[in-house]
C-alpha cells in the first residue's frame, strides 16, 4: 500500500545575524535572559550564529486530518536543523515564545538536545532548559 503523505525532512537552520549581538555576559538590556557567562568564550568566539524560537503553530499530521495544535521551533515541522562544521564555533539564541498560559496539556518550557557535540566530559551537560519569560 502506498503512502498518502510525504515524509516530511527537515531542511537545514540557515544561519542567522542575531540582535542584540551576542556577549560573553547575558545582555539583559538586550532582551536576553539572565545567565551565566558563556564558556571558554575567549578561546572559541562564535563564528556561525542561528536563531530558534519556540511557539505555537498548527499543521497537518495526514492528508485526512484536520490540522493539529503544538509548539514547534521556527514555526515548522518537523523543526529547521542546525548543522555545522567541525572547526566552527556556533552559537544558538533559543527564544521561548510559547504561550504564557494554555488550555491544552504541557507546560510552556523547552528542552534543547545536542547530539555529536565536541565537548569535555565536564562540560557535557544540558544545552538550555528555557521557561516563558514575561516581558
Amino acid at each position: 500500500m502506498p503512502f498518502v503523505d510525504s515524509l516530511p525532512i527537515p531542511f537545514p537552520a540557515i544561519p542567522a545575524v542575531l540582535s542584540p549581538t551576542p556577549t560573553k555576559a547575558a545582555n539583559v538590556a538586550g532582551g536576553e535572559a539572565p545567565r551565566a557567562d558563556h564558556q571558554r568564550w575567549d578561546e572559541l568566539s562564535p563564528d556561525v550564529f542561528y536563531y530558534q524560537e519556540a511557539k505555537a503553530a498548527t499543521h497537518s499530521f495526514h492528508a485526512d486530518l484536520l490540522p493539529s495544535y503544538f509548539w514547534v521551533f521556527n514555526g515548522k515541522y518537523p523543526a529547521q536543523t542546525v548543522l555545522n562544521a567541525y572547526g566552527f564555533s556556533t552559537l544558538v539564541r533559543f527564544k521561548n515564545n510559547l504561550p504564557a498560559v494554555t488550555s491544552s496539556f504541557g507546560r510552556n518550557e523547552t528542552t534543547i538536545h545536542s547530539y555529536a557535540r565536541s565537548i569535555g566530559s565536564r562540560e557535557n551537560m544540558p544545552l538550555q532548559h528555557c521557561r516563558h519569560v514575561e516581558g
